[in-house]
């Protein structure tokens, strides 16, 4: 009778295979998800392919901030940092995704699969933004500054609600823009992760499970670099067949 597998040592095993072996990656599934929809526990695993060798979750948020990137990512551009900062603070009330970590878990123990969290820190990438980035967010921060000057100086009166209104809808169309344009570099970033660490640990097909919004630019990246990519948005998917009924 054969000898019952050590799942976990097999796993452990695996990982401490990982070093720089140069291997390239040659297919890549990439799978958004929301991470609070509780229908991922039982439907994710039907996405994952049978040939998946490693599953690689975006850890969101990151578990502790980096300082010295946070306070970086600041020095560049202050308002786009504290929209960053609050939206981290939503989604910290809100909870961790806990489906989408229940269900990768799952997965992995079912089909004997390492698990590679990814961690990517948006911070980091405010930096490489340019320079026009910076000059506009620090002529913003001026803006809002002088703004709340005045108001303290004048108080509440038609012209300095018509100036506060004006300011904060600049400076409210800025931080979307730069969310936009950041997303792009944090994608690329992400994916840069995702070919080291199948490099480094010789994964022929991983599984990025990631929100959905950054599907598009990884799968981007990973075609421009003539990788096989199958790429869906799992949580819109499984709303699109619900309403079929």
């Amino acid at each position: 009778m054969a000898p019952e597998r050590d799942t976990q040592r097999d796993d452990e095993d695996r990982n401490r295979r990982c070093s720089p072996v140069g291997v390239h990656l040659h297919r890549l599934t990439v799978l958004g998800v929301d991470g609070h929809d509780p229908r991922l526990h039982t439907e994710l695993h039907r996405f994952v392919p049978n040939d998946a060798d490693a599953l690689y979750p975006l850890a969101i948020p990151p578990t502790e901030l980096n300082t010295r990137s946070v306070v970086l990512a600041a020095a560049y551009n202050p308002p786009a940092t504290g929209a960053a900062l609050a939206f981290r603070g939503v989604r910290t009330v809100r909870g961790p995704s806990l489906q989408s970590a229940a269900a990768i878990n799952s997965i992995a123990e079912n089909r004997d699969l390492p698990v590679r969290p990814l961690s990517a820190d948006g911070f980091e990438q405010v930096p490489r933004q340019g320079l026009l980035w910076t000059l506009t967010a620090w002529l913003l921060t001026a803006l809002l500054a002088v703004t709340a000057v005045v108001f303290i100086g004048a108080g509440i009166g038609p012209s300095t609600v018509v100036l506060a209104g004006v300011v904060t809808a600049l400076t409210a169309s800025f931080v979307l823009a730069h969310a936009g344009a950041h997303l792009g570099l944090r994608d690329k970033a992400i994916f840069e992760r995702v070919r080291e660490t199948a490099a480094r640990c010789d994964d022929n097909h991983p599984v990025v499970v990631v929100p959905e919004r950054h599907v598009p630019g990884i799968a981007a990246d990973a075609k421009d670099n003539q990788i096989k990519t199958t790429d869906r948005a799992v949580s819109t998917e499984l709303t699109a067949d619900e309403s079929l009924y």
